[in-house]
């Protein structure tokens, strides 16, 4: 465990120390709460200083990001936490493909959602997990860096 905030720098010279290639980074539940310039500069920190590793993280579609749909969003946390504080989303994309133009030698290597699982439950929810629109609202995203 590295004890920085991961908007930071020093977390990034620690590992660093340690090695510079075959690095995993998990970022759950992170990024998504975070504005969108920090996460397109820890993305660029992170190409910029590793290779040959990667990173697997969550996001959200960006619609959920803005408007009505960020309304929604904070208004259904608010009532599932049972909390006036309320969460909402901050950093989401459209197509896992955006982050390529985050950093230097990044590529997405895959993607996931819950709905892809084949041990999905309940069961009538693989109905919709070739309907781009509802496996894309938050999702898994694995990419490659160097």
């Amino acid at each position: 465990m590295i004890g920085y905030s991961v908007l930071e720098e020093k977390w990034i010279k620690e590992i660093l120390a340690i090695q510079s290639e075959n690095v995993l980074f998990l970022a759950e539940g992170l990024f998504i709460y975070l504005p969108q310039n920090d996460v397109e500069n820890i993305f660029d920190r992170l190409s910029e200083s590793f290779s040959k590793s990667s990173i697997v993280f969550e996001v959200v579609n960006k619609k959920y990001t803005k408007g009505i749909w960020k309304k929604v969003v904070e208004a259904k946390m608010r009532y599932a936490l049972g909390t006036e504080a309320g969460s909402s989303y901050e950093f989401g994309v459209y197509d896992a493909s955006d982050i390529e133009s985050y950093g230097k030698n990044i590529r997405v290597a895959e993607e996931w959602s819950y709905l892809e699982d084949k041990d999905i439950r309940p069961k009538f929810l693989r109905l919709f997990r070739n309907i781009k629109f509802m496996s894309r609202t938050q999702w898994t995203i694995k990419a490659m860096i160097g």
